[in-house]
């Protein structure tokens, strides 16, 4: 089988870029033959397994004329490529590009599957991008749900988005996105645990044992937890709503710091705030930072914070939660479907600060709580690793042939 995988990058740090490298990795592993279409590849590196073949665009952010003249060269490519070595089935990752795949699939008659990591016409999505290129993407998301062969949804509620906005149900597929086992592991004081994978996870839960790790502070002053974030510092990722919840948690745990992962658009205004309400001694903006550095900061971190106002599912949720790593998260996309409330993190409510505050004083004064949402943290994701979870990829990509084998 070969399979043709298009994103507008594959190499450049980001969510949906990492997932396309691991498609590519974990499938070719498989016996699956790969051509990956993106921006940023080079046809001198590919490989028996992996073919690349690059396709240049140049951003125009306005209705996203930049992603159109990618999609209309995706199908040049397309063509040309598939002279060469035609492809049984086609993965796409971004809305723009399926219009070329799409008239691609029309010349050629392959099939043509589209990703959804999340949805535009979610609530929270609402500030996130200039109303031009908003429009698109709901232009976008319409066309492809009623046109994709199928369309693979990351959580459930994305499935309900899909039906919702005119998907045929037969074509939605729910797939969990497995999560890199291998490369986010516990540690115990700074080395990873050998024994991550046979139920230990690295965290002790009982007796002398647990506390030899993690010991007690002698009271709520002296204890000192590190509350971590990772994302981009846009609205929808709701990191205003956690810096205003900050002076609340800081009552109650007056040495907690606060740890901000990655850039955006309100990293000015947040470090304006901050430094406006006397908290720079208890913040730090560490910036963006390569996804292989992740798993250190997780390791130095006591609990994730997501308190996002719209989301698909991130990924920093199953990774933190495979470092075994607590979650403290919103009641928003994907989340509530990975984090049990009370088994491997907490859950609030999206957009309120006081409940955020209450959760991240409850998880870190209620000590047997912390330790045993930590415990339970990493055995709650290993269901989803890739090597247990590559199969329904590559039995999703022979379903959708087979199905569109029986209708020609």
């Amino acid at each position: 089988m070969t399979l043709a995988l298009i994103n507008r990058h594959f190499w450049t740090d980001g969510a949906i870029p990492l997932t396309v490298r691991h498609v590519a990795k974990h499938v070719s592993r498989r016996g699956v033959n790969v051509v990956a279409f993106a921006s940023d590849v080079r046809a001198e590196d590919s490989t028996e397994s992996l073919r690349y073949v690059p396709v240049k665009f140049r951003r125009v952010k306005a209705f996203d004329l930049g992603g159109f003249v990618f999609a209309a060269r995706l199908c040049h490519q397309l063509l040309a490529a598939h002279k060469r070595q035609p492809f049984d089935v086609m993965e796409v990752h971004d809305s723009t590009a399926f219009y070329g795949a799409w008239l691609f699939s029309r010349l050629r008659q392959v099939p043509v599957i589209m990703f959804m990591h999340a949805c535009i016409f979610e609530s929270g999505k609402r500030d996130m991008y200039p109303w031009s290129l908003a429009l698109t993407y709901k232009i976008n998301t319409r066309f492809y749900l009623k046109r994709a062969h199928c369309i693979a949804c990351i959580s459930q509620r994305l499935v309900e988005w899909a039906k919702k906005l005119g998907a045929p149900p037969e074509r939605v597929r729910f797939i969990h996105e497995p999560v890199d086992t291998e490369t986010f592991r516990p540690r115990v004081n700074g080395a990873l645990s050998a024994d991550c994978g046979n139920g230990w996870n690295g965290f002790p839960t009982s007796g002398n044992e647990r506390n030899r790790f993690h010991p007690l502070p002698q009271s709520i002053d002296s204890y000192s937890p590190t509350l971590l974030y990772v994302g981009r510092l846009s609205p929808e990722k709701g990191a205003q709503v956690l810096i205003d919840a900050l002076p609340q948690m800081l009552q109650r745990l007056p040495r907690l710091r606060l740890r901000l992962i990655g850039g955006g658009s309100q990293q000015p205004s947040l470090r304006d705030t901050v430094n406006q309400n006397g908290l720079k001694e208890h913040v730090e903006f560490v910036g963006a930072v390569p996804h292989h550095e992740l798993p250190r900061h997780y390791a130095e971190a006591d609990a994730l914070v997501i308190p996002s106002l719209s989301e698909g599912l991130p990924k920093v949720l199953p990774e933190a939660l495979a470092c075994g790593l607590p979650i403290i998260g919103t009641q928003v996309g994907g989340i509530p479907e990975v984090v049990q409330n009370g088994y491997n993190g907490l859950l609030v409510p999206p957009g309120d600060p006081d409940a955020l505050a209450d959760a991240v004083v409850t998880l870190f004064s209620q000590h047997d709580l912390h330790h045993t949402l930590r415990a339970n943290a990493r055995p709650s994701v290993e269901r989803f690793s890739w090597e247990r979870n590559v199969g329904q990829f590559i039995q999703m990509y022979e379903s959708v042939c087979q199905r569109i084998a029986v209708t020609d």
